[in-house]
Formats: C-alpha cells, structure tokens, sequence
C-alpha cells in the first residue's frame, strides 16, 4: 500500500451499502495487539484493540461478544490459528456466526497467490488504490497497512513478506 493510497482514505466519504462485518486478528504475546475492526459496506465504523494474555482467551471472547452485541454484527472473519482456535469455538458454541480465517491456507486464485494472507491482503489494496474504502484516522492503523510489502514468489504468485521478517 502506498502512503498516499491510505492517507486519501482517512474519512473519505464511501458507499456504506452492504454487509455489516467484523474482522478480528487475534495477537498472541510479544506485546502485539489484539484487534476488531467492523464495517458497512466499505467504511470502516470502529477499530478497537486490546492486549489480553493466552492464558486469558475468555476476555477477548468478551470483547468479541460486546462488539458483535453493541453493533448488532451477524457476520464475524476471525483468526482461527493457535490461539484463536479456542476463541473460535467458544464463540460458535455460544451460536454465534463465526468464519474461521486461516491466513496460511491454499488461497482461493492459488494460481495467482501463494496463500489466503496474500490473496485478502491483495484484494485490500484493490480498494485502495480505487479509492473505494474510508479508514478511520488511527496512526497505527496507517502505519501498519504502510509497513504491508510483498514479493512474488515461486510460479510468479503474490506472497506478502511475513511479519516476522520485516521486523528485523
């Protein structure tokens, strides 16, 4: 994503028709953030974050069910991996709707990406660049959809370059 393509789409007026949905990404230590965004059609309503340790799953299963609640959400993408699992089947065993997300997955273009990660980040920054999402103005928000960068991999197909190594 370039600077300029998320600066544009700070507050900027857009279709709200469509879906309400949450998107939750589940941190596990290492002083990462937990974090849920919702939004209507393509505007983003609210970010939040929190910090809950592993041992403490129950409280982001909490916070998960007050967002859902305060904004009436029937459609919720959350990570599912690791520490998102239990998370995950707490929230489906309470009969919520929830869509496991397994960024490390076969994507569904596999010819085009090397997983889903790559694939919905891609599709992301297709709103972006055609100026059809509004993202709230959170510094960290904007740095971090910045710091996104990607490579192609073998077979010519999109992978984004883990977290892991653009922290070095």
């Amino acid at each position: 994503f370039s600077s300029l393509e998320i600066k544009r789409a700070i507050d900027r007026e857009v279709n709200t028709e469509g879906l309400l949905m949450m998107g939750v990404d589940l941190a596990w230590g290492g002083g990462d953030e937990s974090v849920a965004i919702v939004r209507q059609g393509n505007k983003v309503l609210t970010l939040e974050r929190w910090m809950f340790r592993l041992e403490d799953s129950i409280l982001s299963v909490q916070k998960i069910i007050d967002l859902i609640q305060r904004y009436n959400v029937k459609n919720v993408n959350l990570d599912a991996v690791s520490g998102g699992s239990p998370i995950y089947s707490e929230l489906t065993q309470r009969g919520y709707k929830v869509n496991p997300i397994i960024a490390g997955e076969k994507a569904n273009d596999s010819e085009r990406y090397v997983n889903q990660r790559a694939e919905m980040y891609y599709h992301l920054q297709k709103r972006f660049r055609e100026n059809t999402i509004s993202i709230p103005n959170d510094r960290d928000l904007v740095d971090q959809l910045a710091s996104i960068k990607y490579g192609i991999a073998s077979e010519k197909r999109i992978q984004l370059i883990s977290k892991e190594y653009m922290r070095k």
